[in-house]
């Protein structure tokens, strides 16, 4: 008998990649046709890593997610405290949020089905400003996540706990049958303040896989190796 009625789940850095910085900043200069050599990727890194411990851009990162306008607000004031100019800070925004830039794991998908082949009903929770929905059905697995807490829905965002009670409702099954899992401590585990038992995956997957077999093993779902 599986460990756990529910399996809710973070989605970058958990289902899906979210690429370092330069990645980021090499692929808008690719788009720009400008030269993407060494120096020019992390001079522009270096300045947004810089720009995001400034006050005022902490503080609208603070609450970006809770809606698509504040999370451009957010953004394009981190790009001018950066000192991009507005070209390279448009492509850099289109970028987030897409289907093409953040891939899902590999492991995604089968492990996602192989829970609800057990009867193990799926959520997901997210700090984002676009509709992850689409981004499920693109990778074959949407129609088994039966619950959606997005922030720029809701309002709110993690570490709020009202976030995870928000999807505990819609999958109504009971916080210590239902585990978190995600790649956050500060704010994933947050999820722990109702009574969920969480999983925190450790750093940065590798070979596009990212270790979701875990889960697997702790709700007590056999899977293959």
């Amino acid at each position: 008998m599986a460990r756990f009625d529910a399996v809710i789940f973070d989605w970058m850095l958990t289902l899906a990649d979210y690429p370092p910085p330069a990645d980021h900043v090499a692929r808008a200069l690719q788009v720009l046709s400008r030269p993407v050599d060494d120096q020019a990727v992390r001079e522009i890194t270096e300045a947004l890593t810089e720009a995001k411990t400034l006050p005022d851009v902490q503080a609208a990162e603070a609450i970006e997610d809770t809606s698509p306008e504040a999370h451009y607000r957010s953004e394009q004031l981190l790009y001018r405290r950066a000192g991009l100019d507005q070209e390279l800070a448009d492509v850099l925004y289109g970028l987030l949020g897409t289907i093409d830039f953040h891939p899902c794991y590999q492991d995604s998908q089968p492990t996602l089905a192989a829970l609800a082949a057990q009867g193990i009903r799926l959520g997901v929770v997210s700090d984002i400003h676009v509709d992850l929905r689409v981004h499920a059905e693109a990778f074959g697995f949407g129609r088994l996540v039966q619950a959606w807490a997005l922030s720029c829905e809701l309002g709110i965002q993690k570490p709020d706990p009202a976030i995870f009670a928000a999807a505990l409702s819609e999958l109504g099954t009971e916080p210590e049958r239902t585990l978190m899992v995600g790649d956050r401590p500060s704010r994933d585990g947050a999820a722990a303040e109702l009574g969920m038992p969480c999983l925190i995956l450790p750093g940065r997957p590798t070979a596009n896989v990212r270790g979701l077999a875990a889960v697997l093993d702790l709700v007590g779902v056999e899977h293959r190796t």
